[in-house]
């Protein structure tokens, strides 16, 4: 793409690699649930984070599991 056509965004917050971590960590489950809700997964909130943290939860079928861990690292 053409230099003078590519948006050039402002980078306003000036994070941290530290700090940009921790942002992510800090929102990554409501973040993946949301992207569930979009992609049509009946996972809740509670469940969504038990599947980040420990890669199963309860009463959710298995590929539920399968599509939200496969989040790229």
């Amino acid at each position: 793409m053409n230099e003078e056509k590519r948006l050039k965004f402002p980078d306003k917050y000036h994070l941290s690699r530290k700090e940009s971590v921790y942002l992510l960590k800090k929102n990554i489950v409501e973040l993946v649930y949301n992207a569930g809700k979009f992609e049509g997964l009946n996972t809740t909130l509670l469940q969504t984070e038990e599947i980040i943290k420990y890669n199963r939860a309860n009463n959710v079928a298995v590929d539920d599991v399968l599509r939200g861990c496969s989040i790229p690292w």
